[in-house]
């Protein structure tokens, strides 16, 4: 299986709950020129409307599926569903993913839904117009698809409409594209909605490449070096206060979330394991033939150093701000309802925690890190995992 389809698998969780009809949404297609998928087909979304209590409430999902950095990874890429809205299907179901699924133990089940199919190859970044020679003759446009939702459903169905709560999540590349989009959005929409981040698995500490003797680099390198190539490709939107704090000439690091942090002023709840299981196989070449490489000894190594940089990573957050969920568990975005459990809170439960301080009429109330779910195993290592109520690897 290859890193990407393994990305899509594992995006955000699978509820396992039974579908509903008011589970379903149908296709809805873009009609701005510039919102295409690799291929030049144009981008589109699923939109399911709140009710309830809820029914000024959103929450968006961006969809992950790896990336593609190379002519003939992105050419196959287009002839796929993560290329080519040719192959979307005309239904989605909500109730797929665990945070937007109908299950009553879902805090956010009646909220507006807004699913974003994935198919730019670019991690949401790509402001591409048009299909050049240094594209391969296809489109990077993930920025672009994002820009037009918003219009499509601001004129349409209210998104822009003041007392509004935005939710913008996404799983994988959805959760790097939900760093470099999410401030954009605050942006575009009036300051009398209420605008959140809400990335999962798209906050890894720097990439190293595992000892590669045993066999080639990851199909895709995404370590810090090779961004500017990737910037320039997709020709990336990156926000506009990280561009100015780095300038023109590395704004290209405003693409690797870590890095970009720091110069974030909305508020963001972050859901990242310690122990990235598809960064660390996919994307640092860790020999990840699982469960077998788990019986080397220098795989345990690998996991506890990976484990030791994403704790650190996550000493920068901004505790009075913002929030985080952060299991020592073999996973990557595949987050269910009640599993993991940190303190005896699953992640959604954790998410709508956070986020009521800043719904309308609510006042700022806690201790700094009140939010700040993060496991800490008793032997300070992270391998095997600590956390009893890891899901399934």
């Amino acid at each position: 299986m290859s890193v990407c389809s393994l990305f899509v698998l594992l995006a955000l969780g699978v509820a396992a709950t039974k579908a509903t009809a008011s589970s379903n949404a149908t296709l809805t297609m873009l009609t701005s020129p510039v919102a295409k998928c690799l291929d030049g087909s144009q981008g589109g979304f699923y939109y399911r409307p709140g009710q309830g209590e809820d029914i000024n409430k959103w929450l968006f999902t961006l969809e992950g599926g790896g990336l593609c950095s190379h002519e003939n990874d992105c050419k196959e890429r287009a002839k796929t569903a993560l290329g080519s809205s040719t192959y979307f299907p005309e239904s989605f179901d909500f109730d797929t993913i665990s945070i937007t699924s109908s299950d009553q133990a879902n805090p956010f089940r009646e909220y507006n839904f807004v699913y974003m199919p994935y198919c730019d190859g670019g991690m949401w970044s790509g402001t591409r117009t048009e299909a050049t020679e240094e594209t391969w003759g296809l489109y990077m446009s993930g920025h672009n698809i994002i820009e037009a939702t918003l219009t499509t459903l601001s004129e349409t169905n209210g998104l822009n409409t003041t007392g509004n709560v935005v939710v913008f999540s996404g799983g994988s590349a959805g959760g790097v594209g939900v760093f470099v989009n999410y401030e954009y959005v605050r942006a575009r929409l009036k300051k009398e909605v209420v605008v959140v981040g809400a990335p999962v698995g798209g906050f890894p500490p720097e990439i190293f490449w595992y000892n590669l003797s045993k066999g080639g680099p990851p199909e895709e390198d995404v370590r810090n070096s090779n961004f500017k190539y990737l910037y320039d490709t997709y020709d990336s939107f990156v926000p506009s206060r990280c561009r100015a704090a780095y300038g023109e000439q590395d704004a290209w690091k405003c693409f690797i979330p870590y890095l970009a942090y720091p110069h974030y002023v909305t508020p963001m709840f972050i859901i990242e394991s310690q122990t990235d299981v598809v960064i660390m196989g996919g994307f640092e070449g860790m020999d990840h033939k699982l469960p077998g490489a788990l019986l080397n000894p220098d795989v345990w190594h690998w996991i506890n150093e990976y484990g030791a940089n994403a704790t650190e990573n996550f000493k920068q957050i901004n505790i009075t701000r913002d929030g985080l969920y952060a299991p020592v568990c073999l996973m990557h975005t595949g987050f269910l309802l009640k599993k993991p459990i940190i303190n005896g809170v699953g992640v959604a439960d954790a998410l709508m925690g956070w986020l009521k301080q800043y719904l309308p009429g609510e006042a700022r109330q806690g201790v700094a890190g009140a939010h700040m779910y993060e496991d800490h195993c008793k032997n300070g290592k992270y391998y095997p995992p600590c956390n009893p109520a890891c899901p399934p690897l």
